[in-house]
C-alpha cells in the first residue's frame, strides 16, 4: 500500500490557482440571483471594463447562518427576483486593478457596466468550510435554478486531496518516525484550528461533505457515469486510508 507523505501542494489543483481563467463578456450582461457551484468560494479581478457584483448580506437581526437554512432558497423563494425579504444587498464598483473575494453559499447578481475582461476561478478556504457545506447542500437540492454552472469533477478532486491532506497531517503525521521533520515541511497554516470552536466545526464540515459525497452528487443517479466515476473516487479514498 502506498506510504502518504507529506500531501504535495503542487498538485492540489488541477492548474495553479493563481492562473484562474479568462472570461469576456459584453456590455450589459447580467448575471441575475445565483449562488456559487458546488460550494465553491469565488475571486474576480477585472483586467478591462467595469462591473457592478452585487452580493446579500445577512439583515442586521441575523447572521450567516441563515444562509444555512434548508428553506432559504425554496419556502416561496421568487427565481430572477432580488428576494429582499430574506437578505439585505451590498454593491462594489469593480474596476481594473481591484480583486473581489466572495465568501462561498452567497447569493449575488453580477452587472456588466462596460464590456470587459475578467481573471478569476473558485476555491475552497479552510475558514469557510461550514459554508462550503451548505453551498453544497443548496447548489445540489436547488442547483437548476440558484447556480449557473457547474465544476462537480474538479470539485470532489479537491475536496478528496483535502481529505487526504487533512488525514496525513492530523492522523499520520503523528505515527511516522520521521515527525519532526514533517511538521517543519507541511503546511499547517492551511489546517483548521481545531482547538478552537470554529475551526472544529470546519474540520467536521469537510467530514459531513466526505460522508455524504455520494448522496450530495448527481453522479450517484447516473447509472454508468455515476458507478465509474464513484469506484474512481473510492480507489483514491482507499489510498489515503
Amino acid at each position: 500500500r502506498p506510504k502518504v507523505t507529506i500531501f504535495a501542494v503542487v498538485t492540489i489543483c488541477p492548474i495553479a490557482a493563481s492562473d484562474g481563467v479568462y472570461v469576456l463578456l459584453r456590455e450589459h450582461i447580467t448575471t441575475f440571483t445565483v449562488n456559487s457551484c458546488d460550494g465553491f468560494g469565488t475571486y474576480v479581478s477585472p483586467q478591462s471594463g467595469v462591473k457592478l457584483w452585487m452580493v446579500a448580506v445577512p439583515k442586521p437581526e441575523t447572521t450567516f447562518d441563515r444562509f444555512a437554512s434548508v428553506d432559504v432558497f425554496m419556502d416561496q423563494y421568487a427565481i430572477g427576483k432580488s428576494n429582499d425579504d430574506r437578505w439585505d444587498w451590498e454593491a462594489v464598483l469593480l474596476k481594473p486593478g481591484m480583486t473581489f473575494i466572495m465568501r462561498p453559499n452567497t447569493p449575488h447578481v453580477v452587472y456588466t457596466l462596460e464590456s470587459s475582461i475578467c481573471q478569476g476561478g473558485h476555491f475552497y478556504a479552510t475558514s469557510t468550510l461550514q459554508d462550503t457545506c451548505y453551498g453544497i447542500m443548496h447548489t445540489f437540492v436547488a442547483g437548476g435554478f440558484i447556480t449557473n454552472t457547474e465544476h462537480t469533477q474538479d470539485a470532489l478532486r479537491i475536496l478528496c486531496r483535502m481529505i487526504a491532506f487533512y488525514h496525513a497531517s492530523f492522523v499520520r503525521a503523528e505515527k511516522d518516525d520521521d515527525d519532526d521533520v514533517k511538521r517543519k515541511e507541511s503546511p499547517f497554516h492551511h489546517l483548521p484550528n481545531i482547538n478552537k470552536f470554529e475551526g472544529l466545526m470546519d474540520l467536521l464540515s469537510l467530514c459531513c461533505i466526505a460522508e455524504l459525497g455520494n448522496v450530495l452528487c448527481d453522479w450517484s443517479y447516473k447509472s454508468t457515469e455515476g458507478r465509474e466515476q464513484g469506484n474512481s473516487l473510492v480507489g483514491f479514498l482507499k489510498i489515503t486510508n
